[in-house]
């Protein structure tokens, strides 16, 4: 008895074949692990003083607590890396697979 593919099947092969043809190339010598960057200094607010810093996800993302002097006020200052060409076209080449099954 022959089985009958569904239209969710279908779409289903011709997305996962659309994701066999992402190559991703990674020129690693052997036993070298990927060196990760670290992060760049955020900007402080003029004026303000930091209170606190501390790693969240160390090395990818920072957290800073400055406090303005005159005010008190405080300001939660988010320290992340950004996605490099690579990795971006990796992320919007999912989301646009994503998109397209829902």
């Amino acid at each position: 008895m022959r089985r009958r593919k569904t239209m969710t099947q279908v779409r289903l092969r011709g997305t996962l074949a659309k994701l066999k043809r992402v190559q991703i190339k990674l020129n690693l010598k052997k036993h070298e692990k990927p060196a990760v960057p670290l992060p760049p200094p955020r900007p402080v607010p003029r004026g303000f003083k930091i209170a606190e810093k501390y790693p969240l996800y160390e090395p990818f993302a920072h957290v800073a607590i400055a406090q303005n002097p005159k005010t008190g006020e405080y300001k939660y200052i988010l320290d992340e890396l950004q996605l490099d060409p690579l990795e971006r076209s990796v992320y919007n080449r999912i989301l646009e697979i994503l998109l397209a099954e829902i």
